[in-house]
């Protein structure tokens, strides 16, 4: 039982760091993708 719980602790960790992980790379490529287009619409 003990292991079940280590391994579902183990488990929800690990998605949580990947939603953590998608939500800040999904930031950044907005942030560059605003930055993209501020330099095209100005160029």
């Amino acid at each position: 039982m003990l292991n079940f719980i280590n391994w579902f602790l183990i488990y929800v960790y690990s998605i949580m760091q990947l939603i953590l992980f998608w939500d800040a790379i999904s930031t950044k490529i907005d942030t560059l993708n605003v930055i993209i287009l501020t330099k095209y619409k100005k160029g």
